[in-house]
């Protein structure tokens, strides 16, 4: 399509600011002081545009690959230059699941094009349910022979699979140029990034932001030392030679609703969360992941949260908007986060001043603590008598991402639990109503108050309520 005269001299006079490192460094510290979340709107023209997903799990035709093609409708519609897919394609990781990853890109993407006609390119790479998974029980039910379940598999043949689904060469790293940009790519698994970046290093233009694509979290980054699945390192040692890259990576399956989603310190760091279900993370009376738990409450659903994000590229700025990618639903999961790279000193999105500005979540006015003591069960069915405390949503203030709920006695040792917004995972606009916690009776002391407070999650806690004491146990 041809451009107008005005967009070639926007064009131009961005380009121009990209070839002075100096000035860019400049602009980028100077915005690093602007507030970091800015309204889509006001953004202008990008220079690249990009769709962001991981974890998307294809499976069988139908309620897993359809979210898939939704989301790349969706990034058709905003014209978009790319696709990240940050791992975990094929469910079993079988040649037949795979070939619904390409046949979805293939149906909205042609020949890697768009019905204008415009270039768009794939920036995929593997994870470890298209490299192992074979072996799980799902696949073994599927394909219960093992010799035909691995002549069916990705690992049989890498190559083969990847060309004929996606109609390019398997490589364990790669280099893509989009639009002027680097995108650097590895293969789940692979060793010898440091060689490989080493190598790329000469023609990586340190005026500009370039990305990086794996699976597994870069250790230390995105949602802090404790991330599930992180790596062993190597890859945050290595970018943190480089104030521009900016690393992309999947595998745990985290909200994007969580704010530790995106680090800086030496580079930047982004976790992109799943198109396939969310997990939160461990320790939560309703969630999924590994104990500490006593798993009184049924888990959450997680799989109505399919989230991707849109990337957006400027000569200053990189803004990344979090997105529900649910077919038939397409909605904001929370402000954008509008990125000054490369990374400042101090870094914009450090966890600690990010923390030191959280607005507290609030209880709205009024807000009063329910007690009820009933016959229930926990997860395993065993029955017993529970103490269920409800409360209201808080809907005030930042988001509200997990609840602490203590019972408290005097002369007793506080028990505390931790439980999830029910909506934490969701558009805020999915807030409201109440949210409760489940105690089993026999953990607690035979008179107590309860102290609920909501916490962001950086952990910034709003105004507690508190319940009057209650009589546990006759």
């Amino acid at each position: 399509m041809k451009k107008s005269n005005a967009e070639m001299f926007e064009i131009s006079n961005v380009c121009k600011t990209w070839q002075s490192r100096r000035g860019f460094i400049k602009s980028a510290l100077a915005f690093s002081a602007m507030p970091y979340l800015r309204t889509f709107a006001e953004q202008g023209k990008p220079l690249l545009r990009m769709g962001v997903l991981s974890d998307i799990h294809v499976r069988a035709p139908g309620w897993s690959q359809k979210p898939f093609e939704a989301a790349l409708r969706w990034f058709d519609s905003q014209k978009v230059d790319g696709v990240i897919v940050a791992g975990d394609m094929a469910d079993f990781g079988l040649v037949e699941q795979l070939r619904l990853v390409g046949a979805a890109w293939d149906a909205v993407f042609p020949n890697n094009r768009a019905a204008d006609g415009r270039k768009v390119e794939k920036v995929f790479v593997t994870g470890n349910h298209d490299h192992h998974f074979h072996n799980h029980r799902g696949a073994k039910k599927m394909i219960p022979d093992d010799a035909k379940r691995f002549a069916h598999s990705l690992a049989h043949d890498f190559n083969a699979a990847w060309t004929e689904c996606f109609h390019e060469e398997y490589r364990p790293f790669y280099r893509k140029e989009i639009k002027g940009f680097a995108f650097l790519a590895r293969q789940y698994g692979e060793k010898g990034l440091s060689k490989f970046v080493a190598a790329q290093k000469a023609t990586l233009d340190p005026a500009k932001p370039f990305f990086y694509v794996q699976h597994q979290h870069l250790k230390d980054t995105c949602y802090g030392a404790w991330a599930w699945g992180r790596d062993d390192g190597e890859s945050t040692r290595v970018f943190s030679a480089f104030p521009n890259a900016v690393a992309f990576s999947g595998h745990s399956h985290y909200t994007l609703t969580d704010e530790r989603s995106v680090w800086q310190g030496a580079f930047t760091s982004v976790g992109t969360a799943s198109l396939s279900y969310i997990s939160p993370p461990d320790g939560y009376e309703n969630g999924h992941g590994n104990k500490p738990r006593v798993e009184e409450m049924p888990p959450l659903g997680m799989h109505q949260a399919k989230q991707g994000m849109l990337m957006d590229v400027f000569a200053d700025r990189i803004v990344l908007a979090r997105k529900l990618l649910t077919p038939g639903r397409v909605d904001s999961l929370g402000p954008d986060w509008t990125i000054g790279v490369p990374a400042a000193n101090p870094p914009q999105f450090a966890f600690g001043a990010r923390a030191a500005k959280d607005v507290p979540p609030e209880f709205p006015a009024g807000a009063k603590v329910d007690v009820e003591i009933h016959d229930g069960a926990n997860r395993n069915g065993d029955k017993h008598s529970q103490v269920r405390v409800t409360f209201p949503a808080a809907v005030a203030g930042g988001r509200a991402f997990d609840y602490e709920v203590r019972a408290e006695a005097d002369g007793c040792e506080s028990v505390v639990r931790r439980v999830l917004s029910k909506s934490f995972h969701m558009p805020k606009s999915d807030d409201g109503g109440k949210d409760f916690c489940e105690f089993a009776a026999a953990d607690l002391p035979a008179k107590c108050r309860f102290v609920v407070s909501a916490r962001t999650s950086f952990g910034t806690a709003g105004k507690t309520l508190v319940s009057p004491a209650v009589a546990v146990h006759a």
